[in-house]
């Protein structure tokens, strides 16, 4: 019946909660899959999402297709810029850094007002300075200073770096020094 599948969907969903919790990622994904492949809404999405967050844990090469899913079916929900994110760091790990800051370069642009879009935008900005690329990174910064959903910290890290990059244009020409005491 209808209600026994819904019944049985929530309740595996909320053991898919309990693996997790317990840090049984490989019992939590299998979870997820179940109630992806047997489920409706709102479980299905429910377990995509997690599944993309334990993948983002214990990254998995051909987990792939979880952020794909759910970026196709759910691609203006609000959790997809996380997804995305996640897809990108996964990305890092297994196909290098060229797929990384191309995944970077989308969140950017497909969602900028995610909660993920200053990290992606950062991390694009520093790249870009490490790679000597000022101006790139000058412009990355001022994009995010564009958003209306930043905090002061994220206004005066970007301020300092912008100013940084005036007067040090590649971060690595600073050499870390620790203090003698330490």
């Amino acid at each position: 019946s209808s209600l026994e599948n819904k019944t049985n969907c929530e309740a595996r969903f909320y053991l898919l909660k309990a693996f997790r919790k317990d840090r049984k990622y490989a019992k939590a994904f299998a979870e997820a899959n179940k109630i992806v492949n047997t489920c409706g809404e709102p479980w299905k999405k429910k377990a995509l999402y997690f599944a993309g967050l334990l993948q983002n844990i214990r990254p998995n090469k051909n987990a792939n297709y979880v952020y794909d899913e759910f970026l196709e079916k759910y691609k203006n929900h609000s959790y997809s810029d996380d997804m995305l994110y996640w897809k990108a760091r996964v990305a890092l790990e297994f196909e290098g850094e060229k797929a990384y800051f191309k995944i970077l370069n989308r969140l950017i642009n497909q969602y900028p007002g995610g909660d993920y879009f200053f990290q992606a935008g950062f991390e694009l900005a520093i790249h870009a300075a490490e790679e000597g690329q000022e101006t790139k990174a000058q412009g990355y910064l001022n994009r995010l200073k564009s958003s209306k959903r930043l905090s002061l910290i994220q206004l005066d890290q970007i301020a300092y770096w912008q100013a940084r990059l005036k007067i040090y244009p590649k971060p690595n020409y600073l050499i870390k020094t620790r203090h003698k005491d330490r």
